[in-house]
């Protein structure tokens, strides 16, 4: 369950007055530019920018917030509440970057049982759906993160691990949709990631080079989350084991599934199940038991 903040509440913090031009920035101003097109973002689109406080979503709202001229730009970080004063500590650090930058700011309130099994998945799952309803109250129907290739590997490896069909072995996608829930009458929210080319420790070296700070989450070391095993120990033994060379391969495979996976989307598009023949001697077949593909489609 999700909560938004209200005016008048001592963590709510609403737009900045935009009353003098944004601060200059140690980034070029189209370096933005550049990535937004590669990702298909448009010029002038209505941007949210989910803001963790972590290196890599920072990078994106610096990046963002360089652009000339600047795209109608929202920052919205979600707190799960699940580390106590590092919580607060990242929301009040999003908050005064978002106010150095001059960029609007949004914070979320999430109300997770640390206890119930499935922590990672729920706490991700109740993060999109809340960034997702914020994205819709505020027209900003475009959602950026910072997900980064070495996201991209470690989502690819848990999901080997966990076991998957290949259309889930692809890692983060450039560019998902969420739907509104069910019978909702509210538009999809386009979720992009326009790092998925940088790695890690580029995403670091670029903020550090610029003299620009974040914030590390102290969880990120925490073993008991699988995804941290691969990062920790998992990824370095395949780096021991192979070299570089072995990881280039990991991410190749992930980027031959995932082509794999939108040639074949491409090539099925037009394709539509119907009814078959006998279905006409039952008028209560239910579409449940399939249909027929015509053999000139195939």
């Amino acid at each position: 369950m999700a909560s938004i903040a209200h005016a008048g509440d001592p963590h709510s913090y609403g737009d900045p007055v935009m009353d003098h031009p944004p601060p200059a920035l140690p980034i070029s101003s189209d370096r933005w530019s550049r990535l937004a097109r590669a990702a298909g973002i448009g010029a002038g689109e209505r941007l949210a920018v989910a803001l963790s406080g972590g290196a890599d979503s920072v990078l994106v709202l610096h990046l963002v917030a360089a652009a000339r001229p600047r795209p109608p730009l929202l920052a919205i970080h979600a707190d799960h509440g699940l580390r106590g004063p590092a919580s607060r500590g990242d929301a009040l650090f999003c908050r005064d970057l978002c106010a150095a930058l001059a960029v609007p700011f949004r914070e979320l309130r999430l109300d997770l049982d640390p206890a119930r099994p499935s922590l990672e998945a729920r706490a991700r799952a109740a993060r999109y759906a809340a960034l997702a309803a914020e994205c819709r109250r505020t027209g900003h129907l475009t959602l950026v993160t910072g997900h980064h290739a070495d996201d991209a590997l470690e989502t690819l490896l848990l999901r080997w691990i966990r076991g998957s069909d290949p259309a889930g072995l692809a890692g983060p996608r450039a560019v998902t949709m969420l739907a509104p829930p069910p019978g909702a009458p509210a538009p999809a929210v386009r979720v992009v990631r326009p790092l998925l080319a940088w790695r890690r420790e580029e995403v670091r070296r670029f903020l550090l080079d610029r003299g620009l700070s974040w914030r590390e989450d102290a969880s990120n070391d925490d073993l008991s989350f699988a995804r941290n095993r691969v990062r920790h120990r998992l990824l370095p033994l395949l780096s021991r084991l192979g070299g570089a060379e072995e990881i280039a391969n990991l991410r190749a495979f992930g980027r031959a599934v995932e082509d794999l996976e939108a040639r074949f989307a491409a090539a099925t598009a037009p394709l539509a199940w119907l009814s078959p023949p006998y279905a006409l001697l039952d008028p209560r077949w239910p579409a449940s038991r399939g249909g027929v593909l015509p053999r000139a489609a195939l």
